[in-house]
């Protein structure tokens, strides 16, 4: 009975399960959301859309202060206006939405987007970062750990090309820390996540990998790989993004072992394929043989002035540090494994000037650095020929006119007396009683009157005047280098003695040496841009004055200088000068009292005008010579000159040919080719190298 009476609730139950409709068990349709209708033509301020938001929503709005409540809004169409369509219409016209719980009643407030700093403070809900995002318009705080990525890249990304900086959101990354604070909307907020994790991702696996190197130093090898690897970073695009768009990866970090040489490089795959393509290209053998010291042959410079200018930079200072040298200053083999650490090496520069080379004392980096500059320094420059012409222009005009008389007393017994006046015109002889005209070497005119015999004349009247003009005093050509000073020296020597008295009361002389006068023309030549030449310009002309003899008083001399800088093009004449000397001399000689008679007085008196102009110039014109074949013109014009006044410019051409054919006969003949491979093996490579 018991049991029949249990049965009953459980077959009801059957029955109400078989009796249930067939469509129980399909899920219910979810509500849609309520709506406000609006039809065509209808004007709506924002105070009324703030009421149908509330309507629908079921809560308090509440506006901003700030907020625009009488603007109108005119609907064209028909809508059915939900939630969503509100919160669009109310953020076209400029305004934000935030819902905010206050006293356990969740409200919202409305404020205008041009205002929106009272959003971007004060406390907000805080969503966990493993927590999902709530799809309510809040504005949450979500503090996120970066695993992999930069946060620093990341803030500058998203606060860079992101984030509105006149909206409510914000990022801030925490200095020293892996951490992102983010604080927006809950939508922001989710696509903010999303962009971080895109970011965040795991680099490729870290390996460590060694490189046994053998002909390079580890250290230095080391210092430039990574001044390699840091420069390419820093030429990366900002943003942490590089230009094809893949993520940075990181950079392979390099450390030197230097008791095995090795390098000890920490880096992916990827990275360390570049880096270990690097170091085949770098370690490498050396052409430059022999350890510490080098010989270094010059081609332009001089050996003596280059090498004192390199010690200068070079003296007394340590440059860096030299692999494999012992303390004793001897070369070794450069650094292999189990090698020694390095040491500090001075490095030395002495100029050899016999086959002008310079002796180095320095290890494979430093040498390299050396000769970087020495071949920057050991160029050929180029030439400069001067061609200078020296003229003197002078301007001289001498008159003379003078009268002599005479009377002689012909009676041929007893005392005779004569006289005569004396101007220089003739010459007397007084046995005879006689007097020979003296003809003045310039030329002129001469009158002289007999009485009686032939040579016997008691009035001589001379005068002359003499003039004189260009006097080319040299032409000389110069050729020089670059920026190097060149002269050219014409002079005359006039030997000089010195006179001793010595304790015996006897004189002694002595040779005492020259004295010289003559052309000294110094030009320093400087070439600019534009083929245009600096001239530093030094003429002396010195020249003795009369006639010169040998005695003790060394002779005088006159000097005149010209000292001076110009510019001038390339093949252009210029004139240097104008050093203008002007003397003007008047002398007169008579016979006292007779001369000063007027009239007559002149034929007692000798009267003597002298004037004397000089005008010094140089004409100066540059060639700037710069490779053999401008050499080679100028040289066949000279020849060319040369063999127009009479020189044999051909027979000189023949033999400089024949030189050259000889020599390079005699250098590739196969004895001497024994021979320097001879010497080469006792000596070495370079030897071999210096005389192909």
């Amino acid at each position: 009975m018991l049991k029949r009476i249990m049965l009953i609730p459980l077959i009801v139950a059957i029955i109400g399960i078989l009796a249930a409709p067939t469509n129980a068990g399909e899920p219910a349709k979810p509500e849609e959301p309520p709506t406000i209708r609006i039809t065509p033509g209808t004007r709506l301020t924002i105070q009324a859309i703030f009421s149908h938001l509330s309507k629908l929503t079921g809560k308090p709005v509440l506006p901003h202060s700030g907020a625009a409540m009488a603007k109108t809004i005119e609907f064209v169409s028909d809508v059915e206006a939900t939630y969503g369509v509100l919160v669009a219409i109310l953020d076209v016209n400029g305004f934000t939405l935030e819902h905010k719980i206050i006293d356990g009643r969740e409200v919202i407030k409305i404020f205008d987007q041009r205002n929106l700093r009272p959003l971007r403070v004060g406390p907000t809900p805080i969503v966990d970062e493993d927590e999902e995002i709530p799809d309510r318009n809040f504005i949450y705080t979500q503090v996120v750990h970066v695993k992999y990525a930069n946060p620093q890249e990341i803030d500058r990304a998203l606060n860079t090309r992101i984030i509105d900086r006149a909206g409510a959101g914000s990022v801030l990354a925490v200095r020293g820390h892996p951490i992102l604070i983010l604080r927006d909307f809950a939508p922001n907020l989710k696509y903010y996540r999303k962009i971080i994790k895109a970011m965040d991702i795991p680099p490729e696996d870290v390996k460590l990998y060694t490189v046994q190197l053998i002909h390079a130093d580890a250290s230095e090898m080391a210092n430039t790989l990574t001044n390699l690897i840091q420069r390419r970073r820093a030429s990366m695009t900002r943003g942490g993004v590089q230009a094809g768009g893949k993520a940075l990866l990181p950079d392979a970090q390099i450390v030197a072992d230097m008791r095995t040489n090795k390098l000890i490089i920490m880096a992916i795959e990827e990275k360390y394929v570049e880096v270990e393509r690097i170091i085949k290209e770098l370690d490498v053998e050396l052409e430059i043989k022999g350890g510490l010291i080098h010989v270094y042959p010059l081609k332009h410079q001089d050996a003596q002035k280059l090498g004192q200018a390199l010690q200068q930079i070079l003296s007394g200072s340590v440059i860096g540090t030299v692999p494999g040298a012992s303390r004793g200053g001897r070369a070794r083999t450069p650094a292999r494994p189990g090698a020694q650490g390095a040491q500090n090496v001075q490095v030395r520069v002495v100029a050899e000037p016999e086959t002008n080379s310079l002796i180095i004392e320095a290890g494979r980096q430093q040498y390299a650095e050396i000769v970087h500059i020495i071949e920057q320094l050991d160029i050929r420059r180029p030439q400069v020929l001067i061609e200078a012409a020296i003229i003197e222009v002078s301007a001289e005009s001498k008159f003379n006119a003078a009268v002599e008389l005479s009377t002689i007393d012909l009676a041929s017994e007893g005392f005779r007396a004569a006289g005569a006046s004396l101007f220089g015109l003739s010459a007397p002889d007084f046995e005879e009683l006689t007097k020979t005209p003296a003809l003045p070497a310039e030329g002129g005119g001469t009158i002289w009157l007999f009485k009686e015999e032939i040579l016997r004349m008691p009035l001589l009247l001379q005068f002359f005047r003499t003039n004189s003009d260009v006097n080319i005093l040299s032409s000389p050509r110069l050729l020089t280098n670059n920026n190097h000073e060149g002269e050219i020296k014409v002079t005359d020597q006039v030997p000089v003695v010195t006179t001793t008295d010595t304790s015996t009361n006897q004189t002694r002389t002595t040779f005492g040496g020259y004295q010289e006068a003559g052309i000294t023309l110094t030009i320093t030549p400087h070439i600019n841009e534009g083929n245009y030449l600096r001239l530093e310009v030094n003429l002396t002309i010195e020249d003795f004055v009369g006639a010169v003899s040998g005695g003790s008083i060394p002779p005088e001399k006159n000097s005149r200088s010209i000292k001076g800088e110009v510019n001038v093009p390339n093949r252009q004449m210029i004139i240097i000068g104008g050093l203008t000397s002007t003397k003007e001399d008047e002398s007169v000689s008579k016979v006292p009292f007779f001369g000063d008679i007027p009239i007559i007085g002149w034929l007692f008196r000798s009267r003597s005008i002298s004037k004397r102009k000089k005008n010094l110039y140089i004409f100066i014109t540059p060639h700037i010579l710069i490779d053999d074949q401008g050499l080679t013109e100028i040289s066949q014009r000279f020849m060319r000159d040369a063999e127009s006044k009479g020189a044999k410019a051909d027979e000189i051409s023949i033999l400089q040919k024949w030189d050259l054919e000889e020599t390079h006969k005699h250098k590739t003949s196969h004895a001497y080719k024994e021979l320097r491979e001879t010497a080469a093996g006792l000596f070495g490579g370079y030897f071999k190298k210096v005389t192909e």
